[in-house]
């Protein structure tokens, strides 16, 4: 429901990003916050593959290698720091994460080449990983395994939705941003009913940012295409 023509945050997006958002935002009894549903809410966050981690997708390799050693490891301690946040939280509200480790299946040389390289980096770093040559049963056509420290868990996306919902039932809802306009002192949202000003907007929705911005189109994809590519 939408008490006001004015909000300090709009959120657009909510599925996990912007629910998680709102909520930490809602600490702060001074803010006024609204929640733009998105056209199939929660859409992206229901088809989560539920499994949370350390870490980046990239290598530590690849991203000392591009930004220098000192900033791969600020970055994958920042994604620790954010990995145990999440479980300190699913573990207070009784959401059941299973805890378990970070693995990659190696397939060819040159990965495992890269993974010896990223495994020494990891270590002078301080973050434990190892290479191992045992597989699983039936996957006899890798090369090997690299498995991080425990910092990988399974968590039920659509339990976390609605434990977030519930959470966060004291922020205004509107409907879809079909329009957003940026002015002298503020953001002027047109949703699917109404029109409202916010002070920030926050855009939670990651495969419709290029909507609102089309300069990022070309590398807002979705993890399947990210695979794909």
């Amino acid at each position: 429901m939408q008490k006001h023509q004015h909000y300090d945050i709009a959120i657009i997006g909510s599925g996990i990003t912007g629910l998680s958002t709102a909520y930490h935002l809602a600490q702060s009894k001074d803010l006024s916050i609204c929640i733009a549903e998105d056209r199939e809410p929660n859409g992206a966050s229901q088809a989560s593959a539920n499994m949370v981690s350390g870490g980046l997708i990239d290598n530590f390799t690849r991203i000392s290698q591009r930004h220098g050693f000192d900033y791969a490891k600020e970055t994958w301690q920042y994604s620790h720091h954010a990995f145990d946040a999440i479980i300190e939280f699913a573990n207070r509200e009784g959401l059941g994460a299973k805890l378990g480790s970070r693995i990659r299946l190696i397939e060819t040389q040159d990965e495992f080449v890269e993974c010896t390289k990223a495994i020494d980096q990891l270590k002078q770093a301080g973050f434990p990983s190892d290479l191992t040559r045992a597989l699983p049963v039936g996957a006899q056509a890798l090369l090997g395994q690299q498995i991080d420290e425990p910092k990988a868990a399974v968590l039920d996306s659509r339990k976390l939705l609605e434990h977030l919902r519930a959470l966060t039932k004291a922020s205004d809802r509107i409907g879809r941003i079909i329009a957003l306009q940026r002015e002298s002192q503020h953001f002027t949202l047109t949703s699917t009913g109404t029109q409202i000003t916010a002070e920030i907007i926050i855009l939670a929705n990651h495969l419709e940012i290029p909507k609102f911005l089309p300069g990022l189109e070309g590398v807002l994809v979705s993890t399947q295409d990210q695979w794909l590519r």
